[in-house]
């Protein structure tokens, strides 16, 4: 049995948490921890441990008299189907996470795999069960309007601020499509082979203590009640851009997120285009020698676009179908002519469904790909329309994801032989060349002040930005050889045209993150 699918459900949840997951054979105790942080959107802040009858691994076992975690296989405790494992994380909040083996498979992955979802996740250090169902008692009633009801309107005002009640409603009844692909994505990351960090590492750390000393001290010098720190506290957790979490988060908010920047260059690109204000704005080498590819460049060819919009209307229409996921994304690996790995069948699904939902050609609930008016009148579409249609409505989200849909889909029409043509005129390779542009578009993306050292997390944070759109074009039209050095591939030309396509109907309004200026979904 080279791969386990467990069922792991939220214990004594107020409404059920369940997430489904493959595991391989060799993943230990640590890697499946890592594994369930990821599922769960835990942030990793506080102990853990396993237990199983009598049993229990700790990753620090002298501190509880357990047996340690490090060298255990979860193969090695669960063996039947219906096997049980706990796992408890966080002893203050008390989260325990009931572990079934249902099913096994002979084909081995490498990798931990999201295969289902149902509901949204508690927010950490919430208060445990008791806790979280308040907040998810506030969260219905501040959807209603009674904010007058509310059994803590200060913690939620701290935890939410001015987000639409209806917006925090819509994002905590179900385990939406968004949470979906990013916990998919994160758990595909871990290393489910990985083994705790010695102990002797954090023999001076104890995150309770730490908290409860965090806590006491804004009770003594701001005059908070317990009840309002523990609140404040909650806040800074939950938001990930606060600059009082320090300065190693400092890297994760985008420039383009400061309303003062976007309206700037909104302004210019009134001016100059939204390419010619992001080629100010970035002031890369690379990045003018794309713009500039794309003002002299030739029409997309009708060819070109049929190819594509044929292909991904095949896609559409597949995924449509009243059957299982597994044996949908076999017809869709079919229509696309690559194989039929199924460790690689929820994130396909998940890419595809992300090109769709964001372009607004359909629609998707908790296990649910659902098909709307604009799915039925674009699959009735010739192909050469359909690619127009879809490329319309390309980059389909407006602020900082539509500056990196733009700049992913310059790089996919114009990359290959600017990289090469620049390069050439500068002294350096393509790969060189891109390694420039990048640092470059990451420096202004992320301003850190002078000092933090954050460059590799600052990378990773605009990568995995960067990738949606790419992933999900590259799955519908991959890479090709390159006709005159076979070692090498490029774009596929109809890919090509597409991103032109979709390069050819910028609109400024779209730099403005929402809330600021106009919403492309009013």
């Amino acid at each position: 049995m080279p791969t386990l699918r467990l069922k792991a459900e939220l214990v004594e949840a107020p409404r059920p948490v369940v997430r489904t997951l493959d595991v391989p054979v060799e993943t230990t105790l640590y890697g499946l921890h890592l594994v369930l942080q990821a599922a769960f959107f835990w942030h990793d802040s506080h102990l853990h441990e396993f237990t199983q009858g009598e049993r229990r691994w700790s990753p620090v076992p002298e501190e509880f008299e357990a047996l340690p975690e490090a060298g255990v296989l979860l193969s090695e405790l669960l063996h039947e189907i219906g096997d049980e494992l706990t796992y408890t994380y966080d002893f203050g909040d008390n989260w325990r996470h009931r572990l079934t083996l249902v099913g096994t498979d002979r084909r081995a992955r490498k990798r931990a795999t999201l295969v289902d979802g149902q509901g949204a996740a508690p927010l950490e250090d919430c208060g445990g069960v008791g806790g979280w169902e308040r907040v998810l008692d506030d969260i219905d009633l501040a959807a209603q309007g009674k904010f007058d009801k509310l059994a803590n309107p200060a913690g939620y005002e701290l935890t939410f601020g001015d987000d639409s009640p209806a917006a925090v409603h819509a994002h905590f009844a179900s385990f939406g499509d968004v949470d979906r692909h990013w916990a998919s994505v994160d758990v595909k990351k871990v290393d489910v082979a990985a083994e705790p960090e010695d102990p002797g590492s954090l023999e001076n750390v104890n995150i309770a203590e730490l908290v409860g000393a965090q806590i006491r001290d804004m009770v003594e010098t701001q005059g908070l009640s317990y009840e309002e720190a523990i609140a404040m506290h909650n806040q800074r957790m939950q938001i990930r851009h606060l600059p009082e979490l320090g300065e190693d988060l400092a890297f994760e908010q985008a420039a383009f997120e400061d309303p003062e920047v976007a309206r700037r260059l909104y302004e210019r690109a009134q001016e100059r285009g939204v390419l010619g204000a992001l080629g100010d704005y970035f002031g890369t080498p690379l990045l003018t020698e794309m713009i500039h590819r794309h003002e002299t460049a030739s029409a997309p060819t009708e060819e070109h676009l049929a190819l594509i919009g044929g292909r991904m209307q095949d896609v559409l229409r597949a995924m449509t179908e009243k059957r299982s996921t597994t044996k949908v994304m076999r017809k869709v690996f079919a229509i696309l002519g690559i194989g039929t790995d199924e460790e690689d069948i929820y994130w396909a699904w998940n890419q595809l469904e992300f090109l769709f939902v964001t372009s607004g050609v359909a629609d998707a609930r908790l296990n649910e790909f659902v098909v709307t008016e604009d799915t039925v009148k674009v699959l009735a579409l010739d192909k050469p329309d359909f690619a127009r249609e879809i490329a319309a409505r390309i980059p389909g989200d407006q602020g900082e994801p539509y500056i990196t849909a733009v700049l992913v889909l310059l790089l996919l029409a114009y990359g290959d032989d600017s990289m090469r043509s620049l390069g050439a005129l500068r002294g350096h390779t393509p790969d060189e060349e891109l390694a420039v542009f990048f640092s470059a578009i990451i420096d202004a993306y992320f301003p850190v002040a002078p000092g933090i050292d954050g460059e590799g997390q600052r990378a990773m944070e605009f990568f995995e930005r960067f990738s949606l759109l790419r992933e999900a074009l590259h799955l519908v039209m991959p890479p090709v050889s390159h006709p005159f050095d076979p070692n090498s591939v490029r774009e596929h030309p109809a890919l090509v045209s597409f991103a032109k396509e979709c390069l050819s109907s910028l609109d400024a309004r779209w730099l403005l993150p929402f809330g600021v200026g106009e919403s492309r979904y009013a």
